[in-house]
Formats: C-alpha cells, sequence, structure tokens
C-alpha cells in the first residue's frame, strides 16, 4: 500500500513538473511572438515617420521655389514698365490713327462713291419737286438701300463704315483731345482716364472685330456680282475692300503695339495726381 501511494505521489510530481515545463515554454513563445509584433509595429512606425518627414519637406522645397519664381517675376520688370513713361509716345500714335479714322469716316462714310463707268447710275435719285436728276452721296444713300437687290451689300458696306467708324476712331479721337489738354485737375484727369478706358477697350476690340465688316461687306458685294468689272459697284467695292482693309490691319496693330504705353501713361498720371492730394491735404 505505501508502495502504490509512493508511486501515485512520484506520477503526481511528474505529471506537475511536466504541465509547469509546458507553461513555461508557452510563455517564452508568447513573450517571444510579443516582442516580434512590437518590433514590427516599431519599424513600421519609424518607415511612416520618415515619409511624412520626406514628403514636408518635399512640399516646402516646392514652396520656396514658387516663392522664388513668384519674387524673381515680381522684381523683373516688364519692357514698358522699364521706359520712363514721360518719353512713350503710344497715345500721340493711337491719336494719329484715331484722326486718320475720323477722315476716313468722313470720306468714305459720307461723301465717296467710285463709279464704275458712266452707265453706274448707283447713287441717281429724282428730285420729284421740281423732276432733276442727280447722284446722292452715300451718307443719304444707304439708309434706304439695304433692301436693294444688287446693291444691298454696298449699302451695308457704307452703314458698317459710318457706324462703326463713329463709334471707335470718332469718339477715341474725343477721348485724345481730352488727353491732351489735360491740366492735371480732377476734371482733366477724368479726360484721360476715357481716352486710356476707350482706347484699351472699344479701340483695341473694335479696331479688330467692327472695323473687319467694312471690308467684309464689299468682299460679299464682289461675290454677288460675280466679280464682273464693268457691273455698276465692282469699282467702289474694290476701292472699299482695298482702304479698309488696310485701315483694320493698321488700326489693330497700332492698338496692339501701343495701348500698354498709355496704360503706363496713365498710371503715372494718377500716381502725380494722388502724390498732388495727399500734399494738399
Amino acid at each position: 500500500m505505501i508502495r502504490k501511494t509512493l508511486l501515485l505521489a512520484l506520477f503526481g510530481l511528474a505529471a506537475v513538473s511536466h504541465a509547469q515545463t509546458a507553461f513555461d515554454d508557452a510563455l517564452d513563445a508568447s513573450d517571444e511572438s510579443a516582442g516580434d509584433i512590437v518590433d514590427a509595429a516599431d519599424s513600421a512606425a519609424d518607415d511612416a515617420s520618415s515619409a511624412a518627414d520626406d514628403a514636408v519637406a518635399s512640399a516646402e522645397a516646392a514652396a520656396a521655389e514658387r516663392r522664388d519664381i513668384m519674387e524673381a517675376a515680381e522684381a523683373k520688370p516688364s519692357s514698358v514698365a522699364m521706359r520712363d513713361p514721360s518719353k512713350m509716345a503710344g497715345d500721340t500714335y493711337i491719336g494719329i490713327m484715331s484722326t486718320i479714322g475720323v477722315i476716313w469716316w468722313f470720306i468714305f462714310g459720307w461723301f465717296v462713291y467710285v463709279k464704275t463707268n458712266a452707265s453706274d447710275v448707283t447713287m441717281r435719285t429724282t428730285n420729284w419737286t421740281n423732276a432733276t436728276v442727280y447722284d446722292q452721296i452715300p451718307l443719304t444713300w444707304f439708309w434706304t438701300s439695304t433692301n436693294h437687290p444688287t446693291m444691298g451689300w454696298t449699302a451695308f458696306s457704307y452703314l458698317m463704315i459710318w457706324l462703326f467708324y463713329l463709334i471707335v476712331s470718332v469718339i477715341e479721337w474725343v477721348g485724345w483731345m481730352c488727353w491732351v489738354t489735360n491740366d492735371g485737375s480732377e476734371q482733366g484727369l477724368n479726360g484721360a482716364w476715357f481716352y486710356n478706358m476707350w482706347a484699351s477697350y472699344v479701340g483695341l476690340y473694335g479696331s479688330w472685330i467692327l472695323y473687319s465688316l467694312t471690308w467684309i461687306f464689299p468682299a460679299v458685294q464682289l461675290s454677288q456680282i460675280n466679280g464682273v468689272v464693268y457691273a455698276a459697284g465692282f469699282t467702289n467695292s474694290i476701292t472699299l475692300l482695298t482702304v479698309m482693309a488696310l485701315s483694320w490691319l493698321a488700326q489693330g496693330l497700332m492698338h496692339i503695339f501701343y495701348v500698354p504705353e498709355i496704360n503706363a501713361k496713365y498710371e503715372a498720371l494718377e500716381k502725380v495726381q494722388w502724390t498732388s492730394d495727399c500734399k494738399c491735404s
């Protein structure tokens, strides 16, 4: 009986010892696994932090480069800004072109029709009061002739010349007169503002867009008469097409080249006026 008890006790101790060993092994394995997980997490965190630092550094470098480019662009003045506004003559050149436009408005918008030959009676009309026959001027003819079966496009040509040269060149010439008579007062500065504004917008865009119609319609008239050289309106259409196309090109280019100079001179005038007002106050 004692032997059996002793054997059972030894067997129990062996079982407990084996269980303790197995528990220790499992504990060690769990510690090692947890350590590996912690190490992997630390490594991933380090990688993410490094990537974030790299991204921040790249963004800062890009922002610094953009600032350098913007500062360089602001520091480098334009070719117009580098020049002395008082030595610029763009306002005079555009004023001369507007004067030519006014002359063209009077000549070709009011008075001139070039007959093809003696049988060209386009402008012929009758005074029913005294039964006399005479030639009208284009200004009195085109208002009622836009529906003419064969010369309607010529009437539209004169209408475009009269209307668009009035809008662009005549008003621009008035603005130029305000500009050259500017006496430095507030009213004078308003006149300078008007000339700058009109030349910058109506003059620039109108000379290209509106003036194009003054030579397009004569070209359409030529196509309607099939280019017959002895037909009524042929010589006049050739004349209008040539003169108006050249004027369209010259007016447009002059505005492109010299409107920036007008803008620069007006800004200089504003600064002078502002400085004067500040001193007076």
